[in-house]
């Protein structure tokens, strides 16, 4: 019955990963991320690589963009995170690749609706930025509304709702 019990999670985690990410994993997603016309702004959500901490991939970030953010050339100083405002039944995983300083505590994990959220900002046609931590677990900043593969980052304090306020969040897909 355990292996039973591991082999159910380990389909579920994957299949909930499969939807966040989609087609596109980081690489697609950063590119994305600078090909869109979709218009900037700012976003609340979880930062986060959905594989774990893996040397924060910014070589996958640069390499998809061919480094076309100037922050490439100093790679070893920036640490690159998807950040998730919401999650769409049909439409996937909403956010951008966005880049903070390697300093910043930003998290690397998805957590359901547990976790660190941040402020991040894109213009148009370019990687996004992580200005700040917005909330980290406890303070109630911020949380996740609905369930841990649906739904989208509230942000009380902040006067930010993800159901009015996304429209600087892309498709991953």
């Amino acid at each position: 019955m355990n292996v039973l019990n591991k082999v159910v999670k380990g389909l579920a985690l994957g299949a909930m990963v499969s939807l966040m990410v989609g087609c596109a994993g980081l690489g697609g997603t950063s590119r994305l991320t600078v090909e869109s016309n979709h218009q900037g702004g700012v976003i609340y959500g979880k930062a986060t690589t959905f594989t774990g901490n893996d040397n924060d991939r910014m070589d996958e970030v640069c390499d998809a963009i061919k480094n076309a953010d100037s922050r490439c050339l100093t790679r070893d100083k920036y640490q690159a995170r998807f950040i998730v405002s919401s999650i769409e039944y049909w439409g996937g995983a909403q956010g951008f690749m966005a880049i903070a300083d390697k300093n910043i505590d930003v998290g690397h994990e998805w957590r359901g609706g547990n976790g660190i959220f941040v402020k991040a900002v894109r213009e148009a046609g370019k990687l996004g930025t992580i200005l700040e931590v917005a909330s980290r677990p406890g303070d109630n900043k911020c949380y996740w509304s609905g369930m841990p593969g649906l739904g989208g980052t509230v942000c009380p304090t902040y006067n930010w709702d993800y159901r009015k306020d996304g429209q600087a969040a892309i498709s991953s897909h």
